[in-house]
């Protein structure tokens, strides 16, 4: 009787243990895995709309932040006023690079996903447009830039990860294009709950602002006419395409 009290107790203490390793080991209810966003096609929207949410923008302010008008304790120009700023003292657009990355993982994977081809090339114009929109953000300010079309592989040596400085041209042909590809991807219009969304007008109407923008005096100070026809044409194009669609300033 007594053997048989403590193998009942081991087998109660065996199914203990082994209950207790089956609760601790479950799987994050709450976690998406990546492959899933790719077979999934309310997913990958989802992750199409973290892209939004993290680049649309919001009310424009002066907030002197990329000057030394700004007062220190609120506008984080201590270093400047100290003199002992240096060259990633204060980064205006350091975020841009993570939205990169971002979008440059659904590009890299929207041609092997599982959705319908027309969802597909939706999602990968509205893409491009908000990797022209980053680097747009990140020529503006700082002319030429690391141009990085794919997600790097993450490395512990950051010398792998370094990118040469593209020239402010490269980059502009680089937004172009992102913006052409799109063009030819995106919509003319949205309906239902997708009202809102990039679409052929708005990706043509910004390229036709950053051609502008290059063909001005700050990158264009010898006035190149081929610039400002090039931005014309971009220009003339969006509103004919906005004024068949109904839109107009």
């Amino acid at each position: 009787m007594k053997n048989s009290n403590y193998i009942s107790i081991l087998v109660l203490a065996v199914g203990l243990l082994t209950g207790c390793s089956k609760v601790l080991d479950k799987s994050n209810l709450t976690a998406v895995n990546p492959d899933q966003v790719w077979s999934n096609e309310a997913i990958g929207k989802a992750y199409l709309d973290n892209i939004y949410a993290a680049m649309m923008p919001g009310n424009p302010y002066g907030s002197a932040n990329g000057t030394d008008e700004g007062v220190p304790y609120q506008k984080q120009t201590d270093a400047w006023m100290q003199g002992s700023a240096t060259y990633d003292s204060y980064d205006i657009y350091g975020s841009q690079y993570s939205n990169i990355r971002t979008i440059n993982i659904l590009l890299e994977n929207i041609d092997q996903a599982s959705f319908a081809p027309a969802s597909k090339n939706q999602m990968k114009g509205q893409a491009l447009f908000w990797r022209a929109w980053a680097y747009y953000a990140l020529t503006k300010s700082y002319g030429g830039v690391p141009l990085i079309t794919a997600p790097q592989a993450v490395s512990v040596d950051l010398n792998t990860l370094q990118v040469p400085r593209n020239t402010t041209t490269e980059c502009i042909a680089q937004i172009t294009k992102d913006l052409d590809d799109a063009i030819a991807l995106l919509p003319d219009v949205w309906t239902g709950e997708d009202v809102g969304r990039i679409d052929k007008c708005a990706a043509m109407a910004f390229k036709g602002r950053v051609l502008l923008f290059f063909a001005s005096p700050l990158f264009n100070p010898s006035g190149a006419a081929a610039k400002w026809q090039q931005a014309y044409d971009a220009c003339q194009a969006a509103k004919n395409e906005c004024d068949a669609q109904g839109k107009g300033l």
